[in-house]
């Protein structure tokens, strides 16, 4: 989840800046990626870790984390409705299938919307305890399927238009592995990390 988690908000920080959007939404579009699935602390982790199949039971424990993390962090000083918004809002789907709320289209915050593309994105190319990584090439496809029906055109257009800095994250993230970063350089060395990709995305144009 750590690392998921870093990857998604190198990847929102990238969508922002490829959109020309405003420093401001830019630094807590990426704060919201680093933090978004904080309510997974409340997930026992034989759930999240599962090789298999998740029973309905244990499916509606996964269900209620971006709940459990908007709790969390709407008692911490810092944290701003964005990164509240994409907390609560990241498994929400265009078509209305999603969750805790059913929204669906522009009723799901414009930045949850992107943040549901790049958190897709990256579970997509990262390995799991149930499946092996995609190919960005796989990856892309299946994003382009689903536009229009659980995932925003338009942010999937944004995914699209941003493919040079995708497969440089994904050579970073996931065939060099940051899992191996965090084993040789620390947990606070990758946060550092992901505090300077915040700084730059805090030079992003002001609009």
């Amino acid at each position: 989840t750590f690392l998921h988690s870093v990857s998604v908000c190198t990847l929102l920080v990238a969508f922002c800046r490829a959109r020309g959007l405003d420093a401001t939404t830019t630094y807590q579009a990426g704060l919201g990626g680093l933090v978004h699935d904080t309510g997974k602390a409340l997930v026992p982790d034989e759930i999240l870790n599962k090789p298999g199949r998740l029973t309905e039971e244990e499916f509606a424990v996964i269900r209620k984390h971006p709940q459990d993390g908007y709790d969390i962090l709407k008692q911490s000083p810092g944290i701003g409705p964005i990164p509240l918004d994409i907390t609560l809002h990241h498994h929400e789907r265009y078509d209305g299938t999603g969750y805790p709320a059913g929204l669906a289209g522009t009723d799901i915050p414009i930045e949850a919307r992107v943040v549901t593309v790049a958190d897709v994105f990256d579970a997509l190319i990262s390995p799991r305890p149930y499946k092996r990584a995609w190919s960005i090439e796989e990856a892309l496809a299946f994003i382009e399927e689903q536009s229009g029906k659980l995932l925003d055109p338009d942010c999937v257009r944004a995914l699209m238009s941003n493919l040079p800095r995708l497969h440089e994250i994904s050579a970073v993230f996931v065939r060099h592995g940051l899992g191996d970063l965090v084993r040789r350089l620390g947990v606070a060395s990758v946060l550092e990390r992901a505090g300077a990709v915040l700084q730059w995305g805090a030079g992003a144009r002001s609009t």
